[in-house]
């Protein structure tokens, strides 16, 4: 079933948290995020801030992006990001990690789902897993896009070792060839949930 939520944790950068998320059937709205870590801090934030490639991606208005300052974090060693209502895990940060926004593999969490992307970024290449825990043998298919237009679409079917154990084979991983300096942003789209990554320029 198609998401109506999508959206992205950016990691840390320049000492703040930051991401954005968006509700597909009613883009005008602006969603909560709360930031949960693992003492039991809790801070909610609203999603309002503009975000270029957001917008460039062709996703509403753009102004779905938070952050929040690291110093709020504080005694924290990982964050969990969530929406509220309806409630959507968008990541989880390492903030014990030397270098956190490039340390941190990028992940999404929504159920069952998950979705992997290999930190850092190859200059050429972009690759990960897409694997659904409740169904363990589908293998999604995955669209890079440039702005609007797709120009890439595979199966995400390549043998990924750190997945194999009694629900998996291991054969959901993936690798696109990048785009050399894209004039637009850059994204991966899971067609089945409706999961929009967008990449870091």
């Amino acid at each position: 079933m198609k998401s109506d939520i999508v959206g992205w944790v950016d990691g840390i950068n320049r000492d703040r948290l930051s991401g954005w998320v968006l509700q597909r059937s009613m883009p005008q709205r602006r969603l909560a995020v709360e930031l949960i870590g693992g003492t039991g801090l809790k801070l909610s934030v609203l999603a309002d801030r503009y975000r270029a490639d957001v917008h460039q991606a062709g996703l509403g208005d753009g102004h779905y992006g938070f952050s929040i300052p690291t110093r709020r974090l504080a005694g924290q060693t990982s964050i969990r990001v969530v929406t509220t209502q309806p409630q959507i895990v968008l990541g989880r940060v390492d903030l014990s990690a030397p270098v956190l926004d490039l340390a941190v593999p990028g992940f999404f969490q929504c159920a069952s789902y998950s979705l992997k992307i290999d930190q850092p970024i190859s200059g050429s290449l972009l690759t990960g897993w897409a694997f659904s825990q409740s169904e363990g043998y589908r293998r999604h298919i995955l669209s890079l896009r440039v702005g609007e237009n797709i120009v890439e679409r595979r199966r995400a079917t390549l043998y990924r070792r750190e997945l194999v154990n009694e629900h998996c084979d291991g054969y959901h991983g993936f690798a696109f060839p990048l785009p050399e300096r894209p004039t637009r942003s850059v994204a991966l789209e899971d067609g089945e949930t409706g999961l929009m990554l967008i990449l870091p320029p």
